[in-house]
């Protein structure tokens, strides 16, 4: 069980045969999570095990589960898992996802508010490297109104997924805790307005010009429209640098259970080369980690300087259905996402990172582990939903 800890922390599951590189205060395991005296709990997630929830839930507290992804699902609404577990299943539209991780843990002096990658299953808790930030806002000995831009988008994305703002009490706690430097990030489905009072998807992230930016993710998908609203929205400066981080089909391969993962199409690298405003680089793991693939999406942005400028962390991968596409006035979106931005962090935020940074660049002969969809479009993806 971690104590509270006000400042945020970034932190990587905990996995057999990991702390050599990544020491134990970096790394955590799903049950650490929640303490002793927790009195609730409200957890979202893409896919969910439902004996993993089961197991890993302390029976003395309620707790609701909204997923997208579930084998007995076959509409909308809720259901019992056990007493004190409910799993919501929110109404999602064709061609949309509830794909964001937000776990909202209320203790008796603090709540315990966790963002990342991870989708509540075991293989994705032990099979694959994930990534969170969590934040313990104190408790409020008296309700005061919440003006912060981390409650506001949080409220947004709680509210369309039909949680009724009442139960969140966000009003009970104090979240001066999250500073001025940290932003959230969220996608809610659905056409929107470009100016709209809580910017989303990729109208979120920072504005400033930037020289490089890398994007680590478990699944991409590009064609021009998107890719270049994306370069835009990123103000990265002409010949700057644009990489993403994402495993060749050695590296899936190599990995431990990768085989299970091999269903791309060779003749992806084409279709790749196509994009030559973006590269990719492989993941390779620091010394001492074991071969499992990163299933974190991260976003690092450098300034012109060289300095790091921000880093967003969360569970959006490089997709127009997690970030948007812009026409006109409107932003169309397909993914419930979240994520935290650091606003000039220092190096201490890739600590918990199992891979190496910067992911160095493929070798001559890889190729990235997609697949073609047609001249003009990639789609590859390591993701499992159970």
């Amino acid at each position: 069980m971690f104590p509270p800890f006000k400042a945020g922390r970034v932190l990587s599951n905990r996995v057999a045969a990991c702390l050599d590189s990544v020491g134990a205060d970096l790394t955590y395991e799903f049950k650490e999570l929640i303490n002793e005296d927790i009195s609730h709990g409200i957890l979202t997630t893409y896919g969910v095990n439902t004996e993993f929830v089961v197991t890993q839930l302390p029976e003395t507290a309620p707790f609701t589960v909204i997923c997208h992804y579930d084998a007995n699902r076959v509409s909308s609404g809720a259901r019992a898992l056990t007493p004190n577990i409910k799993l919501a299943l929110p109404h999602i539209a064709p061609q949309e996802s509830m794909h964001a991780k937000v776990y909202l843990l209320y203790h008796a002096m603090f709540l315990r508010l966790v963002v990342g990658s991870a989708n509540l299953t075991p293989t994705d808790h032990s099979g694959m490297r994930q990534a969170i930030v969590y934040f313990d806002l104190p408790r409020r000995r008296f309700p005061h109104r919440v003006e912060h831009q981390v409650a506001a988008a949080l409220s947004a994305l709680m509210s369309d997924l039909g949680v009724d703002q009442s139960t969140l009490d966000f009003d009970r706690y104090d979240w001066t805790s999250i500073g001025p430097d940290v932003r959230m990030v969220v996608s809610i489905p659905g056409q929107h307005s470009t100016s709209g009072t809580v910017p989303l998807g990729h109208l979120a992230l920072p504005h400033q010009i930037l020289s490089e930016v890398t994007v680590q993710c478990s699944s991409v998908q590009s064609y021009p429209r998107f890719h270049q609203q994306l370069l835009d929205s990123l103000m990265l400066r002409p010949h700057g640098t644009f990489r993403v981080a994402f495993p060749s089909v050695r590296a899936v391969v190599g990995s431990a259970g990768g085989a299970s993962y091999l269903h791309c199409k060779p003749e992806a690298a084409e279709c790749i080369r196509a994009h030559r405003q973006s590269s990719f680089s492989d993941i390779v793991m620091k010394e001492g980690q074991p071969r499992l693939l990163s299933h974190s999406k991260l976003i690092t942005a450098i300034e012109p300087s060289g300095d790091l400028a921000w880093v967003y962390l969360g569970s959006a991968n490089l997709s127009a259905a997690a970030w948007g596409v812009i026409t006109g006035q409107t932003i169309t979106i397909r993914n419930h996402e979240a994520g935290f931005v650091f606003l000039s962090p220092n190096a201490d935020v890739f600590e918990a990172i199992p891979y190496r940074m910067p992911p160095p660049t493929y070798q001559p002969n890889d190729v990235p582990y997609v697949e073609v969809i047609d001249d003009n479009r990639m789609v590859g993806s390591f993701d499992t939903p159970g």
